[in-house]
């Protein structure tokens, strides 16, 4: 009979690690259920603080999610909204300059034996009808570096984008300034919002009593603003009345009066200095103009001539609307609210180009009288003209609109198993959250992603000699019809008879079997050669 069992020494077994992503299916119904992954919510101190069980409405609701026991415990239902945020906030975002979390934000928290040692990057997509059961949001990540990524939005194209290289200045005014130079910071009071009269979409900074405004200093980037070159200015503004008797002339942007320089003591000052050439200087006539209130005006100069264009409709309704300046080839045009409003040949024999800062919301830096009262928000400029589909772009405020410029939602963080979605728009305000009432039979989303695990992959060599394993082990082939009896049937005897291997059983040390390898077909046991069977499984 021949050898039941062969000892495997250590040269015959190899370990190989390797990475495998394991696919995850999640849905609003079995989020927690299945994978113990929990879904909350975060409001700043600047949003409308709820405690967890409480809903946007007032209403209380269950957030439950499992514990490590699998009991479901509402422990987290004590904790407000408020907290949630700051950690997030503390964790990821505080300390960066570079992603950005709003107001509020939806937490997908998943445990680490769902993700192993992190998300694989680009595998996460997200389906979802949360508060917009007509309209499917989808969402899918993109890789900014091992650490996080971004979720970027199906349904926006950027093709309409203005790309950032062609942006000179870019400033946000929502409390995070994004410019290339120094500013004049004497500008933020409360922070109000913008959009269409059902939803916003943005924040803006108030300026509201004539005394405060906005100073960027100028840099080489602005000397792209000459009479040949291609250029653009785009900000929202909303224009109410200014409630100053006798004055009827109020600036909004302009590049024109204000000269920074260095005193004698080798201090920085900043002076009111008209030179006489200027690139633009946006303003309106208040409601004390006894013709042309809330209309708008643009003038350029070369210092010795000068063109100046009206607009035919009042603004000073109080109401956010979009401008741009255009400078394309030999002409520049006012546009408000994606539509050329009015425009003219921009042609000088001088240069229009200066030395002097850009200010918003103010005519003279010694002398605020004047100064601008009423809201602005993304303020950029641009090194290019703009094409009507980007002003259009710039102008579109609807819930799911491009005035931001961004397709991005949120970001995943890939070695927390952390994925946050945080947006100004409401459409994208309740992703994972259903209406925000916390009914969690009615949020309808699906979130797949790909966990990272490290799998290590054992090769075992079960070397068989040509003299072993020559007798078949199979019961039927013996007399008493059991492994136990070791006659064999006259059949089997002769020389002709060769068994076939089917399977190979893998034993510890103390005879236990540990596992079954399935050949994919029989094979032969041969007296005349040895033979090497390599058995491979995963170990997770």
């Amino acid at each position: 009979m021949g050898i039941a069992l062969k000892k495997i020494f250590n040269g015959g077994i190899q370990r190989r690690p390797f990475k495998a992503h394991k696919r995850y299916e999640v849905t609003n119904v079995n989020h927690s259920s299945s994978f113990e992954i929990s879904v909350l919510r975060g409001i700043s101190d600047n949003g409308t603080l709820t405690e967890m069980s409480t809903s946007v409405d007032g209403s209380v609701g269950v957030d439950t999610f499992l514990t490590s026991s699998g009991g479901v415990t509402s422990e987290l239902n004590d904790i407000p909204q408020k907290v949630v945020w700051n950690s997030i906030n503390s964790i990821f975002f505080k300390r960066r300059n570079d992603i950005r979390l709003y107001d509020t934000a939806s937490v997908v928290s998943i445990p680490q034996n769902k993700f192993g040692n992190g998300i694989k990057p680009k595998s996460v997509t997200i389906s979802d009808n949360s508060d917009y059961p007509d309209s499917t949001i989808n969402i899918h990540d993109t890789k900014v570096s091992d650490e996080y990524g971004l979720l970027v939005l199906n349904e926006l194209t950027s093709s309409t984008f203005i790309k950032s290289s062609n942006t000179i200045l870019n400033l946000s005014l929502d409390g995070v300034f994004k410019d290339y130079s120094s500013y004049d910071n004497r500008l933020i009071n409360d922070i109000y919002t913008f959009g269409d009269s059902n939803a916003n979409i943005g924040k803006v900074v108030n300026l509201t009593d004539q005394t405060q405004s906005i100073r960027v200093r100028h840099n080489s980037n602005f000397d792209v603003l000459n009479k040949n070159d291609e250029w653009a200015v785009s900000f929202w503004a909303s224009i109410p009345e200014q409630g100053i008797s006798g004055r009827n002339v109020y600036s909004l942007v302009q590049k024109r009066n204000a000269h920074t320089y260095i005193d004698d003591a080798g201090l920085e000052q900043v002076k009111s200095d008209g030179g006489g050439q200027y690139p633009f200087d946006l303003s309106f006539y208040s409601e004390e103009h006894p013709s042309l209130a809330g209309q708008l005006f643009l003038r350029a100069s070369d210092g010795k001539s000068t063109i100046n264009i009206s607009s035919s409709t009042a603004y000073n309704d109080g109401e956010f609307h979009h401008y741009v300046i255009n400078k394309s080839g030999s002409e520049v045009s006012l546009y408000v609210d994606g539509e050329s409003e009015v425009s003219s040949s921009y042609l000088f024999r001088g240069l229009v180009n200066n030395d002097r800062d850009l200010l918003i919301g103010s005519r003279n830096v010694e002398n605020t009288e004047g100064n601008f009262s009423g809201s602005l928000g993304q303020f950029r400029v641009h090194r290019t003209s703009l094409t009507s589909n980007e002003i259009s772009s710039l102008a579109d405020n609807s819930t799911s609109g491009s005035a931001l410029q961004r397709k991005e939602v949120g970001y995943v963080f890939y070695k927390q198993g952390m994925i946050i979605t945080t947006d100004p728009r409401p459409r994208y305000q309740n992703i994972f959250l259903g209406d925000g009432r916390w009914d969690y039979t009615d949020r309808d989303y699906e979130l797949n992603y790909r966990a990272t695990k490290q799998v290590e992959e054992v090769s075992v060599l079960c070397e068989i000699n040509r003299n072993e394993f020559n007798v078949s082990s199979n019961a039927s082939l013996r007399v008493g019809g059991t492994a136990d009896d070791n006659r064999l049937i006259p059949m089997v005897t002769g020389s002709d008879f060769r068994p076939y291997i089917t399977q190979v059983g893998l034993y510890n040390d103390t005879g236990n079997l540990l596992a079954i390898a399935k050949l994919g077909s029989p094979l032969k046991k041969r007296q005349d050669v040895d033979v090497t069977i390599n058995v491979k499984f995963d170990i997770d």
